[in-house]
């Protein structure tokens, strides 16, 4: 037998080894379950072939399936994730309604954001990408349908409106966006992969990829992805270091990383909202920590200007004057030289003191005072 004749009657030699030890068992996969799908069944990834034989179990042909479940992932016949996506999708939703349900029926007090953050981490992120280091030709927009999940889960945990910049949220809340999550699992999958004998199966398979630089393979996202984190490609310097020392390294990196993102996201998509705030690390700011939650929730809305001002909502028509004085714009930055509130309040801090890096009560105190006397005559 020549090698083409060899490499081509593969399947079916190993079609009959697995039958062999099928009637050694007295196993019957050729049976149908209650969804009319056979036990034993073939899928297909990608084009159809004419080399690719039929293969039978107990003299019956196999059914070819479309997609199937391995792993907790779904495989489909034409290799996209849209069916894998979408099924992350539809748990994620069933998380973001379980975590909701569970910190607004506990009294957290001043830990709720971490305790929130915490369930997010927990429940949500790992659910959503559980497997996703070896997910391949993973799309922007793929991932961004999972990112929308996230972003209304924080917006929720926040209760902020819906248009909310993406950067603030990430930036006030010390978080990694999930393409970033990514990137890091990647690569510490990598280490893993670097790891391995050169023995074992799975690496000859990785180091045989990584050689070819073929597009769409696994090999060129994470190579991408040490170049995006400043990691090095060199597989014996990523060798040499040990598992902890390198998962340290990607957790740096990473926020080193996400911080200089979102810092260009915040400059160019949400420049007039967060015009005044500067971030030089990427960490949860304190007023979460130590106000409690209904003063934390105000302050975050007055740092991103989406407080109830009609001049933070010029989208959905003109400014209005001020409800309280009517003497000039119904901006935030003028409630403090508002008559009334002057008068009402008496605030005791300056307004640019919101946007600063400590936040104490009487900030926060103010603001809501202001609020609670605004909403006395905003419908």
């Amino acid at each position: 037998m020549g090698f083409f004749g060899w490499v081509f009657s593969l399947p079916t030699l190993i079609n009959t080894y697995i039958n062999v030890h099928i009637e050694l068992k007295k196993l019957r996969f050729h049976t149908v379950n209650d969804k009319g799908v056979y036990k034993c069944h073939k899928l297909h990834i990608g084009k159809p072939s004419d080399f690719c034989p039929k293969l039978r179990v107990h003299n019956t042909e196999m059914q070819s399936v479309k997609s199937d479940v391995y792993l907790g992932d779904i495989l489909s016949s034409d290799g996209s994730n849209k069916l894998n996506i979408e099924n992350r999708r539809a748990k994620g939703l069933g998380k973001i309604a379980e975590i909701i349900g569970m910190i607004s029926k506990l009294s957290l007090g001043k830990h709720y954001f971490k305790i929130a953050l915490l369930l997010r981490e927990l429940l949500f992120v790992s659910s959503l990408l559980f497997n996703a280091e070896v997910w391949y030709s993973l799309s922007p927009t793929e991932i961004n349908e999972l990112e929308k999940l996230d972003r209304n889960l924080l917006k929720r945990i926040c209760g902020l409106p819906n248009s909310t910049p993406t950067a603030a949220l990430y930036l006030e809340l010390g978080l990694v966006r999930l393409g970033s999550t990514i990137k890091a699992r990647r690569v510490n999958y990598l280490h893993y992969l670097v790891k391995l004998p050169r023995t074992e199966i799975l690496s000859r398979f990785f180091l045989c990829q990584w050689s070819e630089m073929k597009e769409y393979d696994w090999c060129t996202l994470v190579k991408q992805d040490l170049t995006d984190l400043e990691l090095s490609r060199d597989l014996s310097e990523i060798q040499r270091l040990s598992t902890f020392k390198w998962k340290l390294l990607v957790r740096r990196k990473l926020r080193e990383f996400e911080l200089k993102e979102l810092t260009k996201i915040k400059s160019t998509k949400n420049k007039s909202k967060m015009d005044m705030l500067h971030y030089t690390e990427l960490k949860i700011k304190d007023y979460f920590c130590n106000l409690d939650v209904n003063l934390a929730k105000t302050v975050f809305r007055y740092r991103l200007k989406m407080s109830n001002y009609s001049a933070n909502f010029k989208a959905l028509g003109s400014v209005d004057r001020c409800p309280l004085c009517k003497m000039h714009e119904d901006r935030q930055d003028l409630a403090y030289l508002c008559p009334v509130v002057i008068s009402s309040v008496l605030p005791q801090t300056e307004y640019k003191e919101i946007f600063g890096t400590r936040i104490d009560s009487s900030i926060a105190e103010t603001l809501q005072n202001i609020e609670k006397l605004r909403d006395c005559v905003v419908p």
